[in-house]
């Protein structure tokens, strides 16, 4: 188990490396069929956790290469807080490449992200290398999390980032995020959603660190219209940039590189 690659190229050329420390999950969210539907494997080899010597050498091998990413992603498709080594994976990132890479991130549902592993995360990491924690939540309701997530730990979490929030405040700075996936389970909640999370970063102030909201699109189950709104968009930039340069579009022809979901 254990995978690492590339994503999408950013404008500044500076690519996006993930790394998958487990591709485990302790939930069944009813938005990810390989956990939902319980797939045997996920990246077609046997699930597992990737070993330390694997990870040490990914790192080796981008400090040596001076390789330059955006950032690196320590989260896939499972869930890394199942990986023991979690904090060190994040602390030998930032003591060995935090100067070659704009920042470290890594995604959970933080279930086991307790007090404890907290309070080592933020000891033991490089604190001049910036850190996002996302943590994908979907709910407000107790209810509504079972039923989007598979199982009840809202409590628990709720209070694990909370915790994150008050502690970051002398030990940041760490950006957080918390996630909402829209969909017909969970849509009722989302403006209670903004409201709660709103509340709880406005309570804990930005020191040590800034606090996101997001609400996922549509492609992974998210809100009304964003499955058109690039193309609309798309169509809006035209006529304005037309309007500028005081081009007609009648009769105009065009040349299209790439659809995306247009």
């Amino acid at each position: 188990g254990g995978y690492a690659g590339t994503g999408t190229r950013t404008p500044e050329g500076l690519g996006v490396l993930q790394i998958e420390p487990t591709d485990h999950c302790n939930l069944a969210c009813s938005m990810c069929r390989p956990h939902a539907e319980g797939w045997a494997t996920v990246h077609g080899v046997a699930k597992g956790q990737m070993p330390w010597a694997t990870y040490a050498k990914i790192i080796d091998h981008v400090e040596q290469e001076g390789l330059r990413f955006d950032h690196v992603i320590l989260q896939w498709l499972g869930d890394p807080s199942l990986h023991a080594d979690l904090e060190a994976m994040v602390a030998l990132a930032g003591q060995r490449v935090g100067r070659q890479v704009g920042y470290l991130r890594f995604d959970t549902n933080g279930i086991l992200l307790n007090e404890s592993r907290i309070d080592r995360l933020l000891e033991t990491r490089a604190r001049d290398v910036p850190l996002l924690v996302v943590f994908t939540l979907d709910a407000v309701s107790e209810r509504t999390y079972t039923r989007v997530k598979g199982r009840d730990h809202l409590a628990r979490v709720r209070r694990q980032v909370r915790y994150l929030l008050a502690r970051r405040r002398e030990a940041g700075p760490v950006n957080v995020q918390v996630q909402f996936v829209v969909q017909q389970g969970n849509a009722h909640e989302a403006a209670d959603f903004l409201r709660y999370w709103g509340d709880a970063f406005a309570c804990h102030g930005r020191e040590g660190g800034h606090g996101e909201i997001l609400f996922k699109p549509l492609s992974v189950g998210g809100s009304k219209g964003r499955e058109d709104a690039t193309a609309r968009g798309g169509i809006y930039a035209i006529r304005e940039a037309a309007k500028m340069l005081e081009l007609s579009l009648d009769g105009g022809t065009a040349a299209i590189q790439g659809y995306g979901n247009a």
